[in-house]
């Protein structure tokens, strides 16, 4: 078996059981950071997939790579928690491609984003225009996806500061 069919088989088999793993642990249960910390645990698989493919307990060293992703994602959200966060409404509604106009209606939801730096924009589009991950960002970005949720907060954070000055 090819190390490509090797993964796929343990990606579908074991996907859905990481993914529990990991929303039992994170702190956060927004989607993005735990596809993040699930993306993580399925890319140190790959990168180590030769010894996993001799590994005589492929399930249990998986969710052990994913308890330890998590918990280093706690560690570094606690420091994020202890910072002014936009509501969990906000956080729900982001995971949606079109939050904005939901928030704000589809004519001031334009206006509003004019007033976003060039750099808050870029971000905006990539996530929820072309609904890239946390991961695929910081990959164009060239920072980490933990750098890039930070971004995306401090964004809605903004978005919601500039809606409440129009009121």
């Amino acid at each position: 078996m090819s190390d490509k069919e090797f993964f796929e088989e343990i990606y579908e088999k074991y996907h859905d059981r990481i993914y529990l793993e990991i929303w039992k642990i994170l702190y956060s249960k927004i989607t993005d950071d735990i596809t993040s910390c699930l993306d993580d645990t399925f890319y140190k698989a790959w990168v180590n997939i030769k010894k996993l493919k001799k590994h005589e307990n492929i399930a249990g060293w998986l969710i052990i790579t994913a308890h330890n992703i998590a918990h280093n994602f706690n560690r570094k959200y606690n420091i994020r928690r202890n910072r002014e966060v936009d509501s969990n409404i906000i956080d729900q509604l982001a995971s949606d491609e079109n939050f904005t106009e939901k928030i704000f209606g589809e004519l001031e939801a334009e206006k509003i984003l004019t007033r976003l730096s060039s750099k808050e924009r870029n971000l905006y589009d990539y996530k929820y225009v072309s609904g890239y991950s946390n991961k695929a960002i910081g990959k164009i970005l060239g920072i980490t996806p933990s750098a890039v949720s930070d971004r995306i907060q401090k964004m809605l954070k903004r978005l919601k500061k500039i809606y409440e000055s129009q009121k």
